[in-house]
């Protein structure tokens, strides 16, 4: 069974890139603020950890 929680809370794109010193995501944040209202998810790899399956 997986469970995904959603925090309501948005995150601060612009203090993230800020504290990164990432001008130029910085910059492209300030002129598209509208792009980055969304929250979008995306999974890439998950990695299953359990007991060793016996084969018979």
């Amino acid at each position: 069974m997986f469970r995904f929680e959603i925090d309501d809370e948005k995150t601060d794109k612009a203090g993230v890139f800020e504290t990164s010193k990432l001008q130029q995501s910085l910059k492209h944040y300030r002129e598209h603020k509208e792009w980055y209202e969304q929250t979008v998810i995306q999974l890439g790899r998950l990695l299953l950890v359990q007991p060793p399956i016996e084969c018979i």
